[in-house]
């Protein structure tokens, strides 16, 4: 054993001798440290460009930006800033929560450069070790750079670039303004930034106003704002705070005694913290998502530049309906573990396709299920898909329809109604309006599907491949339809067939400079089916809520013409339940349209009922609580089965009419013929 190891040493020892001969011939360590050299003056020189190129010196400045929004009426409805968060100066800040963070975050930030070596080796360690930068904690000024100019991101690419970030922060700030910066800027959980707003978030003061704990508490949040924050986790919060109380009493920033002290106390939260337009939330996610995906402005673009945004928010329609769908007796019953089923609403104006109100979700949610969501609409598709194009192709609302069980295509495609009750015929207008779905398939067969495909295009509805099947009579879609386009489609039924050419909540965006950036007072609109089909669609559609499954949703004192719809999902034991339900309702001055839902369908998450028992009183109570507030234009159009009715009985009037008149005509024809031949007789006779 112990000759093997001398002969391994003597090998090594050869090796290395071979290793300084080649390296003494070709200068291999020379090349290597040269090489390294010249990446990092070209890294060096491409951060510092990176660097210079970005405004650094104009953050202080544009932290204090506000872009204000403004409803149609110019009321202000809303800010938006950098930081997100209300921005508050460095003496109105607590200094035990300065302490805090400091003992927490950087204790040494008052004394070095913006950057620490050695937590910057550490990252390096990491990366060399473990593929990845999992630590290495960076400086103050690090992290002001990371949120400010950077990505979250864990590698070692961002860590240099945060390297040279922080040096000029270092250079342009003082450390007083760069802790100001950082504490205004930094997230807490729960949509919150910066320390103002968190305190009121937890514990329902100013900054300037919290104890020890509390300040602790909150600078613990920095680690992991969702994970450490109390209203998510008390016990984990407890726990960081008891951290840091212990890091602030090794800096000498409390005693021992206050240490124990503090520890004890026990942790309660108050949420006094109002999100900025709690009414109005959901609109300006609305306007947001308009501005990033129409103009390609992100939420930096928008904050940062002082601008004026004008809006066709209606304060009193946006306002009721957020009341509304803030009112939990509207919706069915929890699911089992407790999760809520989901809701959103949208008003348009059907003249301009301008965006009147929103809502996104039953309470705060950063996703905007009216603008965002894509659902299959079920039978609202029905007067897009199967019954416009018959009127067009010369079905009457009176037109008689198949009402049968049958299969079609060679994948027998076979709808059922969902009584499953047929009745063999059917008018057209029981079929709409009692959402019988063998008639509709039927419809759609006999007319032709490209006919329907077309028509759905035609209301601004895009259809992939897949949908192009008679399942979309009834709404069978693959990837869905927003809120905001069925809200578009039925525009053209509220404003004698003409589609808006776009759909807007913004409506024009002033500069500081008071230049008009973006000008959307002129909407426009395009006709897509005559004003004879519109009308007769409103007759059916008037019928739907006078007569059919809108009946429950109808509100009082008002005419309204629309759509119910509902889809289901197959659940493992092959039943199936309700999942989305839809109703979309519309007079000649706006359209209103409702969904609910649980975002993720399964066994256990379904919608027991039916529309007409469940989204109804929704509906109902939203459209109540909106009408009163437009002009409210009657129709001129009546119900379908009405006219159908009159139609009758004035024709069964006209034949009795008729028939008395032939029998009058008759007997006249007759005393005619006689005179007729008396007279002829005595010609005869007189002038033979």
């Amino acid at each position: 054993m112990e000759s093997y190891a001398i002969r391994l040493l003597d090998l090594f020892k050869v090796g290395l001798s071979r290793l300084k001969k080649a390296n003494h011939r070709f200068q291999f360590v020379r090349w290597l440290i040269l090489a390294g050299l010249t990446l990092t003056l070209m890294i060096s020189f491409y951060c510092t460009a990176l660097v210079k190129l970005t405004p650094v010196s104009q953050l202080g400045d544009s932290l204090r930006l506000v872009t204000t929004i403004y409803d149609q009426g110019n009321n202000k409805i809303g800010e938006i800033s950098y930081n997100r968060g209300d921005y508050t100066k460095i003496d109105k800040i607590s200094p035990y929560l300065k302490d805090a963070v400091l003992s927490t975050e950087d204790k040494n930030f008052y004394n070095h450069s913006g950057f620490s070596l050695t937590s910057m080796a550490r990252a390096g360690l990491s990366l060399v070790t473990k593929g990845m930068v999992t630590q290495g904690g960076s400086t103050i000024t690090q992290q002001l750079a990371k949120n400010s100019f950077l990505t979250q991101d864990q590698t070692f690419w961002r860590k240099i670039k945060e390297f040279f970030y922080a040096v000029q922060l270092e250079k342009d700030y003082s450390k007083d303004q760069i802790l100001e910066m950082y504490l205004n800027t930094a997230y807490f959980g729960n949509g919150v930034y910066g320390v103002q707003d968190a305190s009121l978030k937890y514990f329902g003061k100013n900054a300037s106003n919290l104890t020890v704990p509390e300040a602790a508490t909150i600078a613990g949040m920095l680690k992991g704002p969702n994970y450490y924050n109390p209203i998510d986790s008390k016990e984990n919060a407890v726990s960081r705070r008891n951290l840091v109380l212990l890091l602030m009493q090794k800096n000498s920033v409390i005693s021992t005694d206050q240490l124990q002290t503090f520890q004890n106390q026990a942790m309660s939260v108050t949420d006094r913290y109002q999100a900025y337009q709690s009414a109005f939330s959901d609109y300006n996610q609305a306007v947001l998502q308009e501005l990033k995906t129409q103009y390609n402005w992100d939420y930096n673009d928008i904050a940062t530049r002082n601008l004026s945004i004008y809006t066709y928010l209606d304060y009193n329609i946006q306002s009721n309906m957020k009341k509304t769908y803030k009112n939990d007796s509207l919706f069915p019953d929890n699911a089992a573990d407790n999760q809520k089923v989901e809701g959103a609403g949208l008003a348009m104006d059907p003249k301009t396709g301008a965006v009147l109100g929103v809502v996104g979700s039953r309470g705060k949610s950063d996703f905007n299920r009216a603008i965002q969501m894509q659902r299959q609409p079920g039978s609202t598709m029905k007067p897009l898909a199967v019954y416009t194009p018959a009127l067009q192709n010369g079905y009457q609302i009176d037109s008689k329809l198949q009402d049968t069980l049958q299969g079609y295509g060679s994948d027998n495609y076979t709808p059922k109604n969902v009584d499953n009750q047929y009745a063999g015929e059917v008018p057209l207008y029981q079929a709409l309006a009692q959402s019988k779905n063998a008639p509709a398939v039927w419809l759609l067969n006999q007319i032709g599907l490209n006919q329907g495909i077309q028509s759905v295009k035609n209301f601004g509805i895009n259809l992939s491949n897949a949908d192009q099947n008679l399942a979309l009579a009834l709404g069978g879609l693959q990837s869905g339809v927003s809120l905001l386009d069925m809200a578009r489609a039925y525009c053209a039924f509220a404003n004698e067939g003409q589609l808006p050419n776009q759909v807007h909540a913004v409506k024009k965006v002033v500069g500081n400079d008071d230049k008009v950036l973006i000008d959307n007072t002129q909407l426009t609109s395009h006709q897509i089916i005559t004003p004879e089909i519109a009308e007769q669609m409103t007759s059916l559609l008037l019928n739907v809520f006078d007569n059919g499954t809108g009946k429950t949703a109808k509100p009082y004192g008002y005419h309204m013409a629309g759509k119910t719809g509902t889809t289901e999902v197959k659940l493992s034991d092959g039943t199936t339940k309700a999942n989305d339900q839809w109703i979309i309702g519309y007079t000649p001055d706006i359209v209103l349209v409702s969904w609910i839902g649980f975002d993720r369908p399964d066994d256990t998450h379904y919608l027991s009922g039916t529309s007409e028992t469940q989204i109804s009183y929704l509906f109902k109570q939203m459209a109540q609580s909106v009408l009163p507030y437009t002009d409210r234009t009657t129709f001129n159009e009546k119900n379908a089965q009405q006219i159908v009715s009159e139609r009758n009985v004035q024709g069964n009037s006209t034949s009795w009419v008729d028939d008395l008149t032939k029998s009058v005509q008759n007997v006249f024809d007759g005393v005619g013929q006689t005179l007729g031949q008396w007279y002829n007789g005595i010609r005869d006779k007189v002038m033979p």
